[in-house]
């Protein structure tokens, strides 16, 4: 019944639809979500041995991409209690800090560090040395994760591979779905308050509230991305395009407020 009515309702030119019988809702979700899981555990192992930063950049892209597609499939899958949504973000949260914290130093030593006289390198080794404190703290919280929690998620997410549960909108077509999976992704964005900031105050401050709502659009703008990354194959490419461009807005906005911080008490050039 429902099947039939999503059927005949318009669905945006922009979609190249598979026939009907090629894959379901539910069939689609088990393959991102084994994609996503697979892209996490591949990286444990050289996260540990922390000797490339980029191993653990890849660790924490595949745990928001995993949150994504579990925020896009939730009412398609049923997952354990370890394997839920609140689990993989908090081992994110970790990585992430982490991570940042690897940024945030590479940033002030390779951008801002060359501008600076020799008394004022003297500052910055000093707060360098507080960065590296807290990082070896946030990797030992890392650690902790990999070497238990990261064990029952794993698990629990390899049951569910093994024999996956589903809802019961899990059985309808892709390609029927697609466009009531997307819109409501697209539409939050498009209605995100910090589009509007450049025409009421032009350009934002650091030390203004209108600062935490365009960090929020940022953070909307890559979870959007991955989202929408998971249907490319069935749109055009002029939707592919569009996804790629997202980037672009996240990028020139991606100064953390740690490093605003850093730079205002440090009083380094900005430039």
């Amino acid at each position: 019944m429902i099947e039939s009515q999503l059927q005949d309702r318009p669905v945006p030119s922009s979609v190249d639809r598979p026939s009907p019988s090629d894959t379901t809702l539910g069939d689609y979700a088990y393959t991102v979500i084994k994609k996503q899981f697979q892209a996490l555990t591949k990286q444990k192992q050289n996260v540990l041995a922390d000797e490339d930063p980029e191993h653990l950049h890849k660790m924490r892209v595949a745990a928001r991409r995993l949150q994504s597609a579990l925020q896009v499939f939730e009412t398609v899958i049923e997952l354990p209690k370890s394997a839920q949504l609140h689990q993989v973000r908090s081992l994110g949260k970790a990585l992430g800090k982490l991570r940042d914290l690897d940024v945030q130093t590479a940033a002030i030593t390779n951008q801002y560090c060359p501008q600076l006289n020799t008394s004022e390198q003297e500052t910055v080794q000093t707060l360098l040395k507080q960065l590296q404190k807290e990082r070896h703290q946030a990797f030992a919280a890392v650690e902790t994760l990999l070497r238990s929690p990261y064990k029952k998620i794993k698990a629990a997410y390899e049951d569910w591979l093994t024999s996956p549960q589903y809802g019961a909108i899990a059985q309808l077509s892709l390609a029927i779905v697609i466009p009531d999976l997307v819109n409501p992704l697209l539409s939050a964005l498009l209605l995100h308050p910090a589009w509007l900031i450049s025409a009421q105050s032009g350009e934002a401050s650091p030390d203004t509230a209108d600062q935490a709502m365009l960090h929020d659009l940022r953070k909307a703008l890559k979870a959007v991305r991955y989202q929408s990354e998971f249907f490319e194959p069935f749109y055009d490419s002029a939707f592919q395009t569009w996804i790629a461009e997202l980037k672009n807005p996240a990028r020139r906005s991606r100064e953390t407020p740690r490093q605003r911080r850093f730079v205002k008490n440090a009083a380094l050039p900005k430039s």
